[in-house]
């Protein structure tokens, strides 16, 4: 049986990764387009209309295929 002092350590370690979640998710992710080297892929996500959230399958092919056209029109791009 778990003693109060130890219950109560276990509570205030597992509400402060809530914490760190949340403030990730809602103040350190977005704050993530401000810096320089991310925002290339930023920019290049919201140009093209990409929904970013919907690809969370990285094993597909067409996914593999169009991160590494992303990638090559970064280090690339079309002259005008």
């Amino acid at each position: 049986m778990m003693s109060e002092k130890h219950w109560l350590f276990r509570t205030g370690v597992f509400l402060s990764c809530c914490f760190f979640v949340i403030v990730f998710i809602w103040f350190l992710a977005p704050a993530a387009k401000n810096f320089s080297f991310l925002k290339a892929h930023f920019l290049f996500i919201e140009d093209r209309g990409i929904d970013a959230n919907a690809m969370y399958y990285t094993e597909i092919e067409e996914f593999s295929e169009a991160e590494t056209n992303m990638v090559h029109s970064l280090e690339y791009p079309p002259k005008k």
